[in-house]
């Protein structure tokens, strides 16, 4: 989608106030609610000529377009032009994605992904996810805790690294080539910059490397077991897997983080009301809606409530929107998505949004220190707010000086150190990181030849 900078004048004041635009101008939770509110109660369903794209935030019609094979999932809505040539490796491995295709090329992978993400390998790892949050946590007597540098970013990249199998490698790293795959798949504005492109490029080598060690050696994890389902189904290459690969590793962890954070800030930040109430993560999930919006693209002309979406036409369904009916029980919430597309990983968000935020509610019970003045990330799709302090009930334990450095889960101490170069194809050190056992891992498990 392109954006245009909406003009003065009374005459288009309304469309302005109910665009897009809006957020990208000013990212904060709260102009967010604000705008969601306005747009559910006064327009749910109009076309905003800023953003030129369709905002869809009745509950039957996003249902419809999130259910409705006239409506694509192609990136060609959300990429530049120039990166969906068909010389463009950023575009192939676009094309390549669970996320992005349609049809009977997204049936024939989908159960893949969704064997990979078993209940099984997600409730197994309960045990690691808790520990992880109360290590994050730190010491009982520590004084200060950043929710989002100490427990909301660095605990869902260890605990997608722990599912996926990932190697022993730079996860501030990968956190900088999930954070650029993020930008580009998931905002309003298409315009890239070199930095972005070439953690991109990075991202793609990185798990292109992860594809041909773990063919080398299998192990008890997603990744491998991926593997493993595409070669026995045939017609998947390295690149498939690997383009997959970036996939989940990014939506394992984005939306998980800003989830966590949110759901903090709601309970104690200054206006939270609920403080004292059990956690509910349904409700958390609906309130916070982790991912604001999900955009289509019509493939031919279609008629909705009246509105005629002609083909190439984009819509974008606002979940942020449509989620406010969860607040009265009247309908289930979408924080997950609907339809053919909904998110594969939804057990896991949930486990570890339950776990994860119990944990920090349980040690940190003040209000947060200037939460009405939080900043947000720039990202308007998946929000985050960029740091948030709380200050734990108890003293201060002896010796303790109020050191915030971010705690990094397990294998992420190691690479603050080395501070990792990006291993080439096949390279000792990547493989040798494939053989081991980190925390929650099983030894490798060959498979027959």
């Amino acid at each position: 989608m392109a954006i245009t900078r909406p003009p003065s004048g009374s005459t288009i004041a309304r469309d302005r106030r109910l665009s897009l635009y809006r957020l990208a101008l000013h990212p904060s939770q709260e102009a967010a609610d604000e705008l969601f509110g306005s747009i559910a109660a006064e327009d749910p369903f109009h076309w905003d000529p800023y953003t030129k794209t369709w905002l869809v935030a009745e509950r039957e019609a996003a249902l419809r377009v999130l259910d409705d094979p006239a409506f694509s999932s192609r990136p060609h809505r959300v990429a530049h032009p120039d990166i969906m040539q068909p010389s463009s490796r950023l575009g192939d491995m676009l094309s390549r994605q669970l996320l992005f295709l349609d049809g009977a090329a997204h049936a024939r992978l989908r159960p893949l992904v969704v064997r990979a993400l078993s209940g099984r390998r997600i409730r197994g790892l309960t045990r690691e996810i808790t520990a992880l949050a109360e290590q994050a946590c730190g010491a009982p007597d520590r004084a200060v805790l950043d929710v989002v540098g100490d427990v909301a970013c660095p605990v869902p990249m260890a605990v997608i690294g722990l599912l996926l199998g990932l190697p022993c490698t730079d996860y501030d790293n990968l956190r900088v080539m999930s954070d650029a795959y993020t930008r580009l798949i998931t905002g309003i504005d298409r315009t890239t910059d070199d930095a972005t492109l070439t953690a991109l490029e990075s991202f793609i080598d990185f798990a292109l490397d992860v594809v041909r060690c773990k063919r080398r050696h299998p192990a008890d994890d997603a990744t491998s077991e991926l593997i493993a389902a595409a070669d026995r189904l045939g017609g998947f290459d390295d690149m498939d897997l690997a383009a997959n690969l970036v996939m989940l590793v990014a939506s394992g962890h984005q939306t998980t983080s800003g989830f966590i954070a949110g759901a903090v800030l709601n309970r104690l930040g200054p206006a939270a009301e609920r403080r004292s109430e059990p956690f509910d993560v349904e409700a958390a999930l609906a309130e916070v809606s982790p991912s604001r919006f999900i955009g289509r693209t019509a493939s031919r002309d279609v008629r909705i409530n009246g509105r005629l979406i002609t083909a190439g036409q984009s819509v974008l369904v606002l979940l942020a929107s449509v989620n406010r009916a969860y607040a009265s029980r009247a309908a289930p919430h979408l924080a997950f998505g609907h339809g053919p597309h909904r998110c594969p990983g939804a057990m896991l968000a949930r486990l570890e949004g339950r776990l994860v935020v119990n944990t920090v509610l349980k040690r940190c019970h003040d209000a947060i220190p200037g939460a009405d003045t939080v900043r947000w990330s720039d990202n308007i799709n998946l929000p985050r707010p960029e740091s948030l302090l709380l200050i734990r009930l108890g003293r201060r334990g002896k010796g303790e000086s109020g050191d915030r450095t971010p705690y990094l889960p397990g294998r992420l101490q190691a690479s603050r150190a080395r501070h990792a170069r990006r291993p080439g194809r096949g390279s000792p050190r990547l493989d040798a990181d494939l053989q081991g056992t980190g925390p929650g891992q099983r030894p490798a498990r060959r498979r027959a030849a």
